[in-house]
């Protein structure tokens, strides 16, 4: 039995060489030839927890550089009301940590028993959703022992990046080399912590705030939190948030922002009581950004954690492998 924390900090540290590791190897032009044959006019994504939020990521990426819709799908639609929301023509992209939730098979199954193209993103050599799928990719972060995901999530994003990417008419000019650099500054970097500790320590309830490229991040920093610290989190965008849930920020509340989030509304959460906080970032272009600006996230999950006395790598009733149907 390792010390609580141990594995997930060693997860989180383990994230720079995984991405240099990854982005050494050339993506096979194979699949991205596979869906340029369907000439999609739209996209579907299945995924869930911390999975759904690199889907989240690829949405944004697909709608701004390809001009193609993507829609998450809702499991819920195949397992519990019988539908079968798919056509002969689709695109259907699985992703997942373990490959084995038994709904996100049953979609895969059903949109490729409609005929869909389906691809499923795991890290799981072996797994029930690699198998049902027509092609698999292993995500390759190597195994992740945590509850909490971490390096499996970057590894998610960037390999839907460099999907959407691959599918770009002309390919961009982004500095990749300059990811795993970003995400080691920030993984060694814990000059934020005390803020943010404090900011956590005692309050009711949390709010994380993105926008655009930072909504991604955002709503999986609020699902660390809530693993590990057992605090109610919400994840909003920033435009969002003025629409309603601005009103019940008071002064049990902590309010954590992403890069570039518009001052007034930080300053209009103080105002109200909240304890603000900006998190660092990496600095890199907003599109690869969520692979770097997590990291601050996940280092506070942690050791918020351990200061209330909880096992980050062991969150009570939650499991590695979750299974819904």
């Amino acid at each position: 039995m390792t010390a609580p924390g141990e594995l997930m900090r060693r997860e989180i540290a383990e994230q720079p060489g995984m991405l240099r590791r990854l982005l050494a190897e050339a993506p096979a032009p194979e699949l991205a030839d596979a869906i340029r044959r369907r000439s999609p006019t739209h996209m579907q994504i299945v995924a869930r927890g911390t999975s759904g939020h690199a889907a989240l990521h690829a949405k944004y990426l697909s709608e701004t550089l390809l001009g193609i819709p993507v829609v998450i799908v809702t499991p819920s639609v195949v397992t519990v009301l019988g539908g079968s929301p798919w056509r002969g023509d689709d695109v259907v992209i699985a992703v997942s940590q373990s490959g084995a939730s038994p709904d996100l098979v049953a979609c895969v199954e059903s949109a490729r028993s409609a005929g869909a193209l389906t691809i499923a993103f795991v890290n799981a050599p072996g797994s029930a959703l690699g198998s049902a799928a027509q092609v698999e990719v292993q995500l390759d972060a190597g195994p992740e022992l945590a509850v909490a995901a971490t390096k499996s999530y970057t590894a998610s994003v960037l390999a839907l990046t460099r999907l959407v990417v691959a599918l770009a008419p002309t390919a961009p000019a982004w500095d990749w080399a300059s990811i795993p650099s970003a995400v080691e500054r920030l993984v060694t970097d814990s000059a934020w912590l005390p803020s943010a500790l404090a900011a956590l320590d005692g309050a009711t309830s949390a709010v994380v705030l993105g926008r655009a490229y930072g909504y991604a991040t955002a709503r999986e920093a609020a699902l660390k939190i809530m693993e590990t610290c057992a605090v109610p989190t919400l994840a909003y965008s920033s435009a969002e948030f003025r629409h309603g849930p601005l009103a019940a920020v008071g002064r049990g509340t902590a309010v954590l922002a992403t890069g570039g989030i518009d001052p007034a509304l930080l300053d209009a959460c103080r105002a109200a009581g909240a304890r603000v906080v900006e998190a660092p970032t990496g600095g890199l272009r907003p599109e690869l950004a969520p692979m770097s600006d997590i990291v601050p996230f996940q280092s506070l999950a942690l050791e918020s954690s351990l200061a209330r006395g909880l096992d980050p790598d062991r969150p009570a009733v939650l499991a590695k492998a979750t299974r819904t149907l």
